[in-house]
């Protein structure tokens, strides 16, 4: 992603419209968070089950007590691996807009590693809803070429330019009851996860 993108790309958003930015896992698709027009697009263009969240990614670590309940795990979870490759699936907090949490009491949070990326959320001052560039159950997309496979130009107004890092998907974490529970392996492993935790561990 590129500054000079910045301004179009926000006003595509704002223009209730679904854009595709790259992460420094896979590139993903992104809406504003409280956006329910944008929402159902999305939803349709992924062919994604209604009764799914999506990923709340924020620009700075700081924000994520704006939207989440963080226990004694959260908050070594958090201090160790973000920003970073980590999606953490947190106690929402109550007052959250609707198709965050689909009424479910958990969030996904994700605070990006790619700091152009954390700038671009700040610019946009408002966190995004971003699930991979992808259809349901295929592989997300790892470049611009690989988005327009998946999307037609009126479903994906802006791509914007990158390179993926990783190429693989974040690691995805439970610890919305205080307890770890891993739900998908990406980058960071399991055994990085228990090395932090065991130093905590009295």
């Amino acid at each position: 992603m590129q500054v000079e993108e910045f301004l179009s790309l926000k006003e595509a958003l704002f223009n209730h419209q679904v854009i595709a930015i790259p992460t420094e896992t896979v590139y993903g698709l992104a809406i504003l968070y409280d956006d329910e027009i944008a929402f159902d697009t999305l939803v349709k263009i992924k062919l994604r089950r209604p009764d799914k969240p999506f990923t709340l990614m924020l620009g700075d670590v700081k924000d994520i007590e704006k939207f989440a309940i963080l226990n004694d795990l959260a908050k070594i979870l958090i201090k160790h691996f973000l920003p970073g490759e980590l999606t953490l699936l947190l106690q929402a907090r109550n007052d959250l807009p609707w198709q965050v949490t689909l009424g479910t009491p958990k969030i996904g949070v994700r605070v990006s590693g790619d700091e152009t990326l954390r700038n671009f959320i700040t610019y946009v001052s408002k966190p995004l809803l971003v699930p991979s560039a992808n259809k349901a159950d295929m592989p997300p997309a790892l470049s611009e070429e690989e988005v327009r496979l998946y999307f037609k130009e009126d479903e994906v107004k802006e791509i914007a330019r990158g390179k993926i890092v990783s190429k693989t998907p974040s690691t995805i974490v439970d610890v919305s009851e205080n307890k770890v529970k891993i739900i998908r392996l990406g980058t960071i492993k399991e055994t990085e996860i228990k090395e932090v935790l065991a130093k905590y561990d009295n």
